[in-house]
């Protein structure tokens, strides 16, 4: 038997112990139009872009069939063949690089392919967006941010003449939709910029508390009305994300993938320290504290040597520190890989503080809340089980989070659905049929025909990635491979910095975003 044909009869047999739910028959609720406000989440961005394949598997697609809803509108983006071109979002996904599982680019993200819709769309999701952004961008730049270019094509309201959709927001949309069911998911990047750029600053990677309660009051206001259902989802925790948990704080054996052990203990890694935890004596560079979180940027300036003491390993760029985001008054953001435990708590104590603001005013407003920041606080610590299969929140093997390591793939989207169905269950009392898990965790996410020609290995099912990572690396995923081609996504505007060698660490050059 081939190898492909062993794991197609393994997926068979592990897919039959599933308890499939039952065929949708029939409305089993009152919801007859159904819009999905949010991020990068809600739209279903995945391995750093936006394309049909996850689309066609987001939660508010699922929730739409699970509904019996047929016209279920998305601003559908193409998906091509991996270019040269660095002007289009290279999609990320897990490929065999030699003898270990890596992560690169699979494919491009092409432009949309339905914009004549003369509606509004109901997935209204807009990567890169803030919780200002659902009622403040009412005039999408496509050469601005993350949340402008994705606005451009998802809102459709830049200024040009006789646009029907210029000068509207999010919300608006929304509600010329005249749904009965919304659901709102935004705040995430009200924190997760913190984490990206690997620095937590009040106001500038993190929202104020009274800006984002302002704004949120006024979303909420906007959607609630009698005979419609508002549901709310909370902010996770974005520091126990595989983007900021995979790369411990230490050094390791890139043979082993095991910690480089010391006569104390294993070897920190070297960062520049911060305010709160300065190196002895102005040094340049100094072993990261304990707590310390380092992201996945960090993993080609480790290869280099940045961050690795000289004493462990003679790298080009050994003794020079892991960089540090900096904010540089009065709009330059130097991105960095570390997130100092002061850091980390910051962005913590800015998630409660915004989640207690979603559960105040849509309480308020009799919203239904799904506690997501509990959930995925579970999964993070018990991991999930569905029928026999074993899911966590680790990168790569844990089968819940895509290529990026911030966003969940389409295993994770089917189980973000089912939770929400749930919750609409046992507040409504409606029998909204749960979606069939088994089918997407056995059906391969790889790119179609057209798109996959010129790529790498592409990306595998759950259950043939997890043979293949027995097969190349017992110990589990090593980011030898690892190739970055870019942050997920970047929240805010702003000027950032690039890296290059200095004495004493990494140089500073810029480079706009």
């Amino acid at each position: 038997m081939t190898k492909h044909a062993t794991l197609r009869a393994a997926a068979a047999l592990i897919g039959s112990i599933l308890v499939a739910a039952p065929a949708l028959t029939a409305q089993t609720a009152s919801f007859h139009k159904y819009v999905a406000l949010g991020d990068s989440i809600t739209a279903s961005f995945q391995g750093a872009c936006l394309v049909q394949r996850h689309q066609a598997a987001s939660f508010p697609e699922v929730i739409a069939r699970q509904l019996g809803i047929a016209d279920f509108q998305q601003p559908l983006f193409a998906e091509g063949a991996l270019s040269t071109d660095l002007t289009k979002n290279k999609c990320l996904g897990f490929k065999v690089v030699g003898g270990s599982i890596g992560v690169g680019a699979v494919s491009d993200q092409i432009g949309p392919t339905n914009l004549g819709l003369p509606r509004a769309y109901d997935n209204l999701g807009v990567p890169g967006a803030t919780t200002s952004d659902m009622i403040h961008l009412t005039s999408a730049d496509p050469a601005g941010n993350t949340a402008n270019k994705f606005a451009a094509a998802i809102l459709r309201n830049v200024d040009t003449p006789l646009n029907p959709f210029h000068g509207t927001n999010a919300v608006q949309q929304t509600l010329s939709l005249l749904p009965d069911l919304v659901t709102l998911w935004v705040g995430n990047n009200d924190v997760l910029g913190a984490a990206l750029e690997g620095v937590a600053i009040d106001g500038v990677t993190l929202t104020p508390v009274a800006s984002f309660e302002a704004d949120y009051t006024a979303i909420v206001g906007a959607l609630t009305a009698s005979g419609r259902t508002l549901v709310i989802l909370n902010i996770p925790d974005v520091t126990a994300i595989p983007f900021a948990t995979t790369i411990p704080p230490v050094v390791l054996n890139p043979a082993t993938g095991e910690p480089v052990v010391g006569p104390t203990g294993p070897i920190p890694l070297l960062g520049p320290g911060n305010a709160a935890y300065p190196c002895p004596g102005g040094a340049p560079a100094c072993p990261v504290p304990t707590g310390t979180l380092v992201t996945l940027q960090a993993q080609p300036l480790l290869q280099q040597g940045y961050g690795i003491p000289c004493a462990v390993a003679q790298l080009p760029h050994c003794d020079n520190p892991l960089p540090d985001g900096q904010f540089i008054p009065p709009a330059t953001l130097v991105p960095g890989v570390l997130l100092y435990p002061d850091e980390h708590d910051a962005i913590h104590n800015r998630t409660e503080e915004l989640n207690a603001k979603i559960a105040s005013i849509g309480g308020a407003a009799g919203a239904v809340l799904v506690d997501i920041n509990a959930f995925f606080d579970r999964v993070s610590a018990e991991g999930l089980d569905i029928g026999g299969v074993s899911l966590n929140a680790d990168f790569a093997t844990g089968g819940l989070f895509s290529a990026d390591g911030v966003h969940p793939n389409n295993i994770g989207h089917a189980i973000l659905a089912d939770e929400i169905i749930k919750a609409l269950n046992t507040a409504k009392g409606s029998s909204i049929p749960e979606p069939d898990l088994s089918g997407v965790l056995f059906t391969p996410d790889v790119p179609p025909a057209s798109a996959a020609a010129q790529g790498p290995e592409p990306d595998f099912s759950l259950l043939a990635g997890r043979q293949l990572l027995e097969l190349f690396q017992p110990g589990g995923v090593r980011l030898l491979d690892f190739e970055s081609v870019a942050r997920p996504h970047r929240p805010r505007g702003g000027q950032t910095l690039l890296l290059g060698d200095r004495p004493g660490g990494p140089a500073q050059g810029d480079r706009n975003h």
